[in-house]
């Protein structure tokens, strides 16, 4: 739906909306590479060799995707971040079931999110952030399931491309060395960026800016949530 907005009328007007992105009646729009999507820092190809997972994809493959909304911070279904403040584990995963703390959320028959509901203040509340697209299997901008991010996943946490989908609260040993990998969901749908020492944030108000690698969690976490009512220092990021 934001499309229109970036100069892509020509696009949204193409996409059959009775039919699903999987489609082959929606192959050529779902498979056309938006450059806006794209963040130049970001150095995964326009078109991955990876795999995509998940049936919001064309026959396992989708284009580059650098930004994902703001889901809040919504367990990722596997409890691998724990917080530091209460609740350690937000629920429900992903914030299905209306239960989203962010903007925008896979689930988005459940309730639509607006300026109205962001009560923390627009200047202190994340809509969209960075990604790396080669960092999750499921990323894509036609998939909807594949197109938000969570603060439960700490800040720039690295992620190793690997194919496959699954999901796992501990690391992958790869040739006897623990690593993060993309086919893991509980630690791909997080913000991370290849810009050294910060992540850049699109906030509610319409600002960008950046947040450091360093910010503490509960910062973190406070940033992305619309409604919870924590006081946060702008030097605190």
């Amino acid at each position: 739906m934001i499309l229109p907005y970036v100069e892509q009328t020509s696009l949204f007007n193409a996409m059959n909306f009775t039919y699903g992105s999987e489609t082959l009646i929606n192959s050529t729009v779902c498979m056309t590479y938006v450059s806006v999507y794209a963040c130049p820092s970001d150095t995964s190809p326009n078109y991955s060799v990876i795999g995509r997972d998940d049936n919001g994809n064309w026959q396992g493959q989708g284009p580059k995707l650098s930004y994902l909304g703001n889901l809040g911070d919504n367990d990722t279904q596997c409890s691998a971040f724990p917080f530091p403040n209460a609740p350690a584990i937000r629920n429900n995963g992903f914030g299905d079931g209306g239960t989203a703390t962010g903007i925008i959320c896979r689930q988005g028959q459940y309730g639509a999110y607006g300026i109205r509901d962001v009560t923390d203040g627009t200047s202190n509340t994340f809509a969209a952030g960075e990604t790396i697209f080669y960092s999750c299997n499921w990323f894509s901008w036609i998939n909807g399931n594949g197109s938000t991010g969570s603060t439960c996943v700490p800040i720039n946490t690295q992620v190793v491309p690997r194919g496959g989908g699954s999901a796992s609260a501990t690391q992958t040993v790869v040739n006897g060395v623990p690593i993060w990998t993309s086919d893991n969901w509980c630690v791909g749908f997080g913000f991370r960026s290849q810009h050294p020492g910060i992540v850049n944030f699109l906030f509610c108000d319409g600002s960008t800016r950046a947040v450091k690698s360093s910010v503490a969690r509960v910062t973190y976490r406070a940033l992305s949530t619309r409604a919870g009512g924590e006081v946060i220092d702008a030097t605190a990021y």
